[in-house]
């Protein structure tokens, strides 16, 4: 009974180690337009999202901190960072050149055993104007905390778009 018990211990820890291989991110495109055409955006603005909490003792004193992420905050800053123009206020009718920015989470994927598991996200970019859609591109993100998972999805979507020399490494 020992040995059976020693091994399911050992099967478990190994299923628990190793690298994470996360899915390919999605691209789609309408084919007839580009983000590069446009240079001003305009993010629908997203709740926060609190992930789990990280507890750490220092100095023997126990220290716990939550994380929280607001994916609108994420993709506005990654795109002030690409150069382009955030646009505040929605009026009846927006500037030329803005993108229309929406941001949704799909959902879980279980990575099974003691490895937790990974949040999948969408982020869809429209014309702000005609409200046609320019391209979507899902992805997931696996971190230490449920807000890490989805920083790091965003992150891997956006640079499929802007940067897809990064995630071909």
């Amino acid at each position: 009974m020992k040995k059976w018990s020693l091994f399911i211990v050992v099967c478990l820890c190994l299923q628990s180690c190793g690298p994470v291989k996360l899915l390919p991110t999605n691209y789609v495109s309408n084919g007839s337009d580009d983000v590069r055409n446009y240079d001003k955006f305009y993010v629908i603005p997203t709740a926060p999202k609190v992930g789990g909490s990280t507890y750490y003792y220092n100095y023997g004193i126990g220290v716990g901190s939550t994380k929280s992420v607001n994916a609108s905050d994420i993709i506005s800053g990654y795109l002030m960072r690409e150069g382009y123009t955030r646009v505040e206020n929605i009026n009846d009718q927006f500037p030329e050149n803005t993108m229309l920015i929406g941001y949704g989470e799909i959902g879980v994927r279980s990575l099974g055993g003691l490895r937790g598991y990974t949040i999948e996200v969408s982020i869809q970019f429209s014309n702000a104007n005609t409200h046609e859609k320019i391209c979507m591109v899902t992805g997931e993100g696996i971190g230490p905390t449920e807000a890490d998972d989805v920083h790091v999805a965003i992150f891997r979507c956006l640079d499929t778009i802007f940067h897809p020399e990064r995630m071909s490494k």
